[in-house]
């Protein structure tokens, strides 16, 4: 197939049939595969995916009316496809298609767009998670919605307000979220069933660092631990400067024990984190970073690897854009779009291999 100049919008998810095969998976695409969004011009934003190991054009799935259609996800079944659409300034639609683009259909009415805009599946695929706000910039207007799908009847439901961060269980029908308390002026971590009950909770005296800023959560794969992100220590004890300084922060979900990963950074003063990504297995974490160090140096789309054993950061890449990076189901290998080219607004897709630490282009939009 023909490559398409099109702009890459957002790499989310690397495609895998698991060593236990799941229904669905001997005909869901290769584990090679990336599912992304695309610019295809006219205005228009497309549901592609793209082989890793070939030179090949991308192959459009599903071409959308919308200008911003975003977070485009397979279930764990690899049966259907999720993504949402923006129908105008921050207002937001979710639809559900067949793995392969066909039969398409809208799974909400219209949305107002919270600081989280992407829908997350379940673990069996039973439900799907997302949060729907009346006032992206007010907090206690933002809503977790849970939907039932597959059903004769469709059952939605709000379980909780306030939510700055969530992921479900990889293990089961729970879901973790940081929920900002405005009466209490505080976060807190709270573990919940899809009804809302509630299973755990983890204070911000429990866990320094979180706040209204902590707008990041994942669930490691085995289910034992939840990293999210915070600012432990607001002063650096150095230089005695007032800093901003992310970190991400590890929680043991039966045992409660908090870890914050890697040494303090004091050479930096600013720090804000994005796109947290556990490797599959579970010895690594991903992050992408804007920061600004103790010299005024500034660097933007920074992605940053944290070994969870070593407790030690390397950063394999910059100038990556607003895009979440994924990870190869070998934990190997992790696909992002950069922007190498400061002349050239549009990114491309790269590979890096962490091992080798070598990065490939898998795109090349030569677009002026």
């Amino acid at each position: 197939m023909k490559r398409q100049e099109i702009r890459t919008i957002n790499v989310a998810q690397w495609l895998a049939c698991l060593s236990i095969l799941v229904a669905g998976c001997q005909t869901a695409p290769v584990a090679s595969s990336l599912l992304f969004m695309s610019g295809t011009g006219n205005n228009h934003t497309a549901v592609a995916s793209i082989d890793t190991t070939k030179q090949a054009g991308a192959l459009v799935l599903v071409n959308t009316d919308s200008s911003r259609a975003r977070y485009p996800t397979y279930s764990h079944s690899r049966k259907s496809l999720l993504y949402s659409t923006e129908v105008e300034d921050n207002v937001y639609k979710l639809w559900i298609a067949n793995a392969d683009g066909t039969q398409v259909n809208e799974l909400t009415s219209s949305f107002l767009s919270a600081a989280d805009i992407d829908a997350h599946w379940s673990y069996n695929d039973e439900f799907i998670a997302y949060i729907s706000s009346a006032n992206r910039y007010a907090l206690s207007t933002h809503d977790m919605i849970i939907m039932k799908v597959h059903s004769d009847e469709e059952q939605s439901r709000k379980i909780a307000s306030g939510i700055t961060a969530y992921a479900w269980s990889p293990i089961d029908n729970r879901i973790a979220m940081i929920q900002w308390d405005t009466s209490l002026d505080s976060s807190g971590l709270y573990i919940l069933g899809t009804d809302g009950s509630q299973k755990s909770f983890f204070s911000a005296k429990s866990i320094p660092g979180m706040g209204p800023a902590s707008t990041n959560l994942a669930w490691s794969p085995d289910g034992r631990y939840i990293a999210i992100t915070g600012v432990p220590n607001e002063m650096n004890p150095l230089t005695g400067v007032q800093t901003t300084v992310e970190e991400v922060i590890t929680v043991n979900v039966e045992t409660g024990k908090v870890e914050q990963l890697a040494e303090k950074q004091l050479d930096l003063v600013e720090r804000n984190i994005r796109c947290l990504r556990w490797s599959p297995d579970t010895h690594k974490i991903l992050f992408v970073a804007d920061y600004t160090a103790s010299n005024k140096q500034s660097r933007q789309g920074a992605l940053v690897i944290v070994d969870t054993q070593q407790s030690t950061e390397i950063q394999i890449a910059d100038h990556l854009d607003w895009s979440c990076p994924a990870w190869s189901p070998s934990g190997h290998e992790v696909a992002f779009v950069m922007v190498d080219n400061p002349q050239n607004y549009y990114g491309d897709i790269f590979v890096a291999n962490i091992d080798a630490e070598s990065v490939r282009r898998l795109t090349n939009d030569t677009r002026p």
